[in-house]
């Protein structure tokens, strides 16, 4: 999550293992220790830290 002062650089990172290749997996993780509207955007990097990664395909995403 990113802070919605364009001037801060304050942000809050998740990362998330996944284990399964040609096929759907459900991911979640939460920012609940984010605080309330401070940040206002949400970026998804998949498969960030792996070189190899290969191609995601990101579906039904939900914020609640």
């Amino acid at each position: 999550m990113k802070s919605s002062n364009p001037s801060d650089t304050l942000e809050l990172d998740r990362y998330v293992n996944y284990y399964k290749t040609n096929e759907w997996q459900t991911i979640s993780f939460s920012f609940s220790e984010a605080w309330s509207n401070y940040f206002n955007e949400i970026v998804l990097n998949p498969g960030w830290l792996d070189p190899n990664s290969g191609t995601f395909y990101i579906d039904d995403v939900d914020l609640n």
